[in-house]
């Protein structure tokens, strides 16, 4: 009984926090960003170096990867995952995330690094975020059953 009003209150905290944004970031954001970023660090260059050279260390392929590594680790920033569950809620999505790799559960490892996705083609966040909050509650419903409480 004390268990199942643990997480009830846990999940609570949990649930009621809601202050973490993102910054937007998709497909037409990255697009945007290409020109002025190519501009950028050819200037750094100089005027000296051969255009081929430039163009090869700066291509839009690279810049495009880099600005999409960018959004992914957004979302799973500490921080934005902290703004939206607390540190409790963070605590238990560190520990899910911690038993499923140890687990080896594959689906479920591939369906939380996927989720930060989501954002990127201008699907909600808000399905991002409930994911999270979901796996918080798990995580501190296995930390509980794990502490024996």
């Amino acid at each position: 009984m004390i268990r199942i009003l643990a997480i009830l209150l846990l999940a609570l905290l949990v649930l009621g926090k809601t202050d973490g944004t993102l910054p937007v970031c998709n497909r037409q954001t990255i697009t945007q960003a290409l020109p002025p970023v190519i501009f950028a660090q050819q200037t750094i260059d100089g005027s000296g170096q051969p255009p081929v050279i430039t163009r090869f260390f700066h291509n839009k392929l690279g810049i495009a990867g880099s600005e999409i590594a960018r959004c992914y680790f957004n979302a799973l920033d500490p921080v934005f995952i902290y703004q939206w569950l607390g540190i409790g809620g963070l605590v238990g999505f560190l520990y899910f995330f911690y038993k499923i790799i140890d687990g080896r559960q594959k689906i479920v490892i591939a369906y939380v690094l996927i989720l930060p996705f989501l954002p990127f083609f201008d699907l909600p966040l808000l399905a991002v975020i409930l994911s999270y909050k979901v796996f918080a509650i798990i995580g501190l419903a296995l930390a509980l059953a794990a502490a024996k409480l």
